[in-house]
């Protein structure tokens, strides 16, 4: 029998209705979502572990409902797939299953996130870390196995989403959507 996939779900301010990564969750209804707890006290008591523990995390955005989905990621078991990893992977980083984890940022700002050596530490505790991008592909296989760096291009494939054939010249823009 599979495994149920465990997968965080956090939103983030920038996120529209129908934005965001996790979205992608709606299309694989075997992902068992991982969210914040939404109760006064699970509330209460994130907020006030947080206060304590965020100090120990070099994350700049790992607001109190990211640290809560955290915590929660930790304490599950079985495959687990982390979708901000720039925003989350901190304490899950010490659970026990195997955990993929996606980073969205780029490169540079990743590099500003944590010095070279602590990027090498955390991301040994990730079991695959999938990349949007060639150069965030570059970066994390300066610190793990290429086997263990998978490239998942987002955005718009140029070569399969083109016109079919050369455009006629006019005065108005061509805009591809």
């Amino acid at each position: 029998m599979p495994h149920t996939v465990i997968a965080s779900a956090v939103r983030v301010p920038w996120h529209s209705d129908h934005g965001g990564y996790d979205r992608l969750l709606d299309y694989l209804p075997e992902a068992r979502r991982i969210a914040a707890l939404r109760s006064i006290t699970g509330q209460k008591a994130a907020a006030v572990a947080h206060h304590w523990l965020r100090r120990r995390c070099p994350l700049p955005f790992y607001p109190a409902e990211h640290f809560a989905t955290d915590a929660r990621v930790l304490a599950t078991r079985g495959p687990a797939h982390v979708l901000y990893g720039d925003e989350q992977f901190w304490f899950s980083r010490h659970r026990l299953g195997p955990t993929a984890v996606t980073y969205h940022q780029p490169p540079d700002h990743l590099a500003r996130f944590m010095p070279t050596t602590a990027w090498r530490q955390l991301a040994s505790h990730a079991s695959q870390i999938i990349a949007l991008a060639p150069d965030q592909q570059e970066f994390f296989c300066a610190h793990l196995p290429v086997e263990r760096v998978h490239l998942i291009p987002h955005g718009i494939d140029t070569d399969a989403f083109s016109p079919a054939e050369a455009p006629q010249a006019t005065a108005r823009p061509l805009i591809l959507t």
